[in-house]
């Protein structure tokens, strides 16, 4: 007997880059602007993700989640998480480059 839930769920695709500059770490995710810094990179990319979904809880409190996917360029998307991901982002010397999905709506 097969007990795996059957929904899908939408969801973006969001690019996340990490560099050094001077003594910080820096996070951005190219498709919103939204970045933070910190002393070590593994306090960087657990935080830039957690500021991610303050910000797509924030515009969807406010109903404005469609204008503000339309304006960044972002894609619902509404199929299984792809097991490979081709990052396309500005080169950046040293800079480490990560897929990040951000579930949306259960449908």
């Amino acid at each position: 007997m097969n007990n795996k839930k059957n929904t899908a769920v939408q969801y973006v695709k969001l690019t996340l880059r990490f560099f050094k500059e001077d003594n910080q770490w820096i996070g951005e995710c190219l498709e919103t602007g939204i970045t933070t810094y910190g002393d070590t990179i593994d306090e960087v990319q657990k935080e830039l993700p957690e500021l991610i979904t303050l910000h797509f809880n924030s515009i969807e409190d406010m109903g404005d989640m469609e204008d503000c996917l339309k304006k960044n360029g972002i894609t619902l998307l509404s199929s299984n998480t792809p097991e490979k991901i081709d990052i396309s982002a500005p080169y950046l010397p040293g800079a480490i480059y990560e897929p990040y999905f951000k579930d949306m709506v259960e449908v």
